[in-house]
């Protein structure tokens, strides 16, 4: 697994934003939002394509066991729907965890996202949900 993600630039830990503290979090797990970018390259959305219905089925999975809250496709623009990276909601203990998670990812593996992208920020969600 390490020597597929030799050509990824990590930014410092500081990337992170320190997570919130609250004295009503009961659960060890928190949420987080995370913004990643795809690589720019002009085969990065063909690669992509290549694993996304395996990235679907994994999130699917992770959906299932109460990892992933929510998540999906960053796009250039609405009219022309091209995917350029994801916005993604984890339960997790910390953004480690989140990164570990990111990584095992088949868009990670398939080098679609560009890990040296991502953003961690700790989230409340506000409780809006569709009908």
């Amino acid at each position: 697994m390490l020597s597929l993600l030799r050509g990824y630039r990590f930014r410092p830990a500081s990337r992170f934003v320190a997570p919130f503290s609250s004295t009503t979090c009961t659960s060890a797990k928190k949420a987080y939002l995370v913004i990643v970018n795809d690589f720019k390259d002009p085969d990065a959305l063909s690669r992509r394509l290549q694993v996304r219905s395996e990235h679907l089925l994994e999130a699917k999975e992770r959906r299932k066991q109460g990892v992933l809250l929510s998540g999906g496709a960053l796009l250039d623009s609405h009219e022309s729907g091209k995917m350029t990276g994801s916005a993604l909601v984890f339960n997790a203990e910390s953004p480690d965890e989140v990164l570990d998670l990111l990584k095992s990812d088949p868009y990670t593996i398939g080098r679609a996202w560009d890990l040296g992208s991502v953003k961690i920020f700790p989230f409340r969600d506000a409780g809006i949900h569709h009908e």
